[in-house]
């Protein structure tokens, strides 16, 4: 997938663990990681674990600046006119991510490696410093989740050592394979690869922040180890399916917080599908921001964020302000007031 254009991309309560990952670059700071979707156009990725990913991490030559990072998702520019940068949606919210305290020893150890991150500071400065309203980042937190019953880190730990320290030659590579059924031939037996009559188990503790972490404050990760939360989430979705579907007219929520300093959540709800614009004006009338232009949406409760920030990237001043809901159909404004 990596170079190439996903148009619809959801990644929800899955559970991610264990991954060798790992790249030589030179320079930059937005290299593909694990999951090679960069170009996505539509992206959901929500409510997941994502724990001792990419633990290769990204080796560079000593004294190249800036040092490359690695991220968990990786961002980047798709510079096609079919799929300007302005039509591009993505949610990265309610995710759980970490890494054992293993490979952060052997990280620290070696000045030519690079860990990696969740986000890139690439991605944080380019798409979710506000200036694309369809950016969303928000909820996402590091923490170590001690699983039930799941394989130890140890093996593919020492796949990374021994990399290293034989220059990824490739070369007697330990088997860092978890399979406590026994690693069977995918080729000549492949029945015998896999969880068989004993697998892993990947639920975890209430206690760890996690388990409240997800939307609605479900569980993050695979909800089939949590069989009556996952009974529970699924009604919770019906529901909101439900009252998007039962909306009638259009609404145009007053926005949260109000007053704001620096960023505030605008929320409307459309009846049927729609061309939307959403734009922010001054006192006089005059545009400061466009937050959705002309985009067409599906029938339902949309929301977006402004971050206080003008068409031109400056911080606005203290003031009121009015937020204009559009439609070929309707037009909605609400008052709102900026404070510093």
């Amino acid at each position: 997938f990596a170079g190439a254009l996903g148009k619809n991309i959801i990644l929800d309560h899955n559970t991610f663990y264990l991954n060798a990952y790992g790249t030589t670059f030179t320079e930059g700071e937005h290299v593909s990681g694990p999951f090679e979707f960069e170009g996505g156009i539509n992206v959901r990725i929500t409510n997941n674990i994502f724990q001792d990913l990419a633990v290769e991490a990204m080796r560079h030559p000593a004294g190249v600046s800036p040092d490359d990072i690695m991220s968990i998702i990786p961002i980047d520019s798709i510079g096609t006119e079919d799929y300007p940068e302005s039509s591009r949606s993505w949610v990265i919210k309610n995710n759980v991510y970490g890494w054992s305290p293993g490979f952060k020893t052997f990280w620290a150890g070696i000045d030519t490696v690079m860990p990696p991150v969740f986000l890139s500071p690439y991605a944080m400065d380019a798409f979710f410093s506000g200036s694309n309203p369809n950016f969303v980042e928000e909820n996402n937190i590091e923490e170590l989740i001690e699983f039930a019953d799941a394989p130890a880190p140890d093996k593919l730990l020492a796949y990374v050592q021994h990399r290293y320290n034989t220059n990824f030659s490739n070369v007697d590579n330990p088997d860092f394979r978890a399979d406590r059924n026994g690693v069977g031939s995918l080729q000549d037996n492949p029945e015998s690869f896999g969880p068989g009559n004993d697998p892993y188990n990947f639920d975890y503790a209430p206690t760890h922040a996690a388990y409240t972490a997800a939307e609605g404050e479900f569980p993050v990760g695979d909800l089939n180890w949590f069989p009556d939360k996952k009974v529970e989430w699924e009604a919770y979705m019906t529901g909101i399916e439900v009252e998007n579907r039962l909306a009638t007219n259009y609404v145009l929520e007053q926005n949260y917080p109000n007053p704001f300093n620096p960023t505030t959540r605008i929320s409307y709800t459309l009846p049927k599908a729609a061309n939307v614009s959403l734009a922010v004006y001054n006192a006089l009338g005059q545009k400061v921001a466009t937050l959705i232009d002309h985009k067409r949406q599906v029938a339902g409760n949309h929301s977006v964020t402004w971050s206080g920030v003008n068409s031109f990237g400056h911080a606005a001043p203290t003031g009121v302000y009015y937020y204009q809901l559009m439609t070929d159909e309707i037009q909605i404004t609400k008052k709102m007031i900026l404070i510093k």
